[in-house]
């Protein structure tokens, strides 16, 4: 790593250009979702209100498919599905390049391998985000009419599910390396579940990482945000270099990937 620095550096620059134009091509898709989310919160509130002084308790579907309530549902799930399509357009350009880094992939077509086993973890994922969505628009429209938090456990499952999903999607880029994207998508599974005792480690210790340098940027942001910003770029970009070198090391170590 060392005595190549230029891949640290041209690396984090991928990375830092990543996340420059993922937010940019995302916050007018984001805005659009948010609005349409608080419109339905808002209509599915005052349904509730109107249904309980009947007396009456209507089903969740029932009430997302109100007329009123109706097109921002809709309006949820189309600017959620137009936000996964471009992440993952984004992210596979973007991430594609910087993982061939890490990993030295020299040969050809790695890119298309990552975009393909990406397909079902952004499916997964992007599954997953709208049940919490869901589960979110839920707890907003009961704290409205009760004046009570909702249970946080099904959303605590969610992002349990999610966490899990980030897991395997790394053990998998890590196997690509040697294997085609359909393997390394079924051995993800199988050595993540399989040698999860000797995997756990490793996978806690960059959670811990990555807590420790967040709790920090977002202490020194609020001190002074252009030192957050100068020492974010320091801290921030390289780690996520070294983590991919990490992830595949590990990889190769356990399962004799080379």
């Amino acid at each position: 790593l060392w005595a190549n620095p230029t891949l640290l550096i041209f690396s984090a620059m991928i990375d830092a250009a990543f996340f420059i134009v993922y937010g940019f091509f995302t916050q007018p898709v984001r805005d659009q979702l948010f609005n349409n989310a608080v419109l339905l919160t808002n209509v599915v509130g005052e349904a509730l209100q109107q249904a309980g002084q009947r007396f009456e308790t209507p089903s969740v579907l029932s009430m997302l498919t109100e007329p009123l309530a109706k097109p921002h549902f809709i309006g949820v799930i189309l600017w959620l599905l137009v936000l996964i399509v471009v992440g993952y357009a984004l992210y596979v350009i973007f991430q594609g390049i910087a993982w061939r880094l890490a990993l030295q992939h020299k040969r050809k077509g790695f890119i298309t391998q990552f975009a393909l086993l990406n397909i079902p973890w952004f499916i997964i994922v992007g599954v997953l985000y709208f049940l919490l969505t869901v589960i979110d628009l839920r707890s907003a429209v009961v704290l409205a009419i009760t004046k009570e938090s909702a249970s946080a456990i099904p959303r605590s499952i969610i992002l349990g599910l999610i966490s899990l999903s980030f897991y395997f999607a790394i053990i998998s880029y890590g196997q690509l390396h040697s294997h085609g994207w359909k393997k390394a998508f079924k051995l993800s599974f199988r050595h993540g579940v399989g040698k999860i005792v000797k995997y756990l480690p490793p996978a806690a210790l960059l959670a811990i990482i990555y807590i420790i340098v967040n709790f920090l940027l977002v202490y020194l942001f609020s001190i002074n945000q252009a030192l957050g910003f100068i020492i974010g770029i320091i801290l921030f970009l390289p780690l996520l270099y070294l983590s991919r070198i990490y992830v595949y090391n590990v990889v190769r170590d356990e399962h004799g990937v080379h």
